[in-house]
């Protein structure tokens, strides 16, 4: 059996990276994975299908990362990171934002409205914006907002660990 444990390393002096380490060790309690054919007898005639309960893996590093100052989250937890937002393209005279693959780590600010970690704001037509692949863990507020948008393709992002709705509109 595989076990997935978090760690961060002892060498890292500002312990800003937590590391993912598969353990090949026995599990405190029964782990139960696999795909199997389920037949409902009560249906005429009888049907089946799949029942899939294997579990998810996924890669929470990105060779980007943007993240919160590890200074002031060791010191006060106060759920205050930052947050990237796009606005529309008559504010800003961009037509288009695009963000992809990027880790988000501790960003977002608790409790408060518009600060979450990927905020595209009123950005009207969209058809050329996209967030493709990004993670975001250990969010203080969602993981991607997108207020006022149409056409936007919001895909294939990751969210772990995230405080309040991961996706929202």
């Amino acid at each position: 059996m595989y076990h997935l444990r978090h760690f961060t390393p002892t060498n890292d002096p500002y312990h800003e990276r937590r590391i993912d380490q598969i353990v090949i060790e026995p599990l405190e309690y029964m782990h139960y994975g696999e795909r199997k054919r389920q037949r409902w007898l009560g249906s005429q005639p009888a049907t089946s299908a799949c029942v899939d309960t294997t579990s998810e893996v996924v890669l929470l590093s990105r060779n980007v990362l943007i993240q919160e100052d590890y200074s002031s989250y060791a010191s006060l937890d106060n759920g205050f990171g930052g947050h990237l937002k796009m606005h529309n393209a008559a504010l800003s005279g961009i037509s288009y934002s695009r963000v992809s693959h990027v880790e988000f780590h501790r960003m977002g600010q608790r409790g408060l409205i518009s600060k979450y970690p990927v905020h595209f704001h009123v950005p009207g037509d969209a058809s050329r914006s996209y967030a493709i692949g990004n993670s975001i863990h250990e969010s203080y507020n969602r993981a991607v907002a997108v207020h006022g948008a149409k056409h936007m393709l919001i895909w294939h992002n990751m969210a772990f660990e995230i405080e309040g709705h991961s996706f929202c509109e």
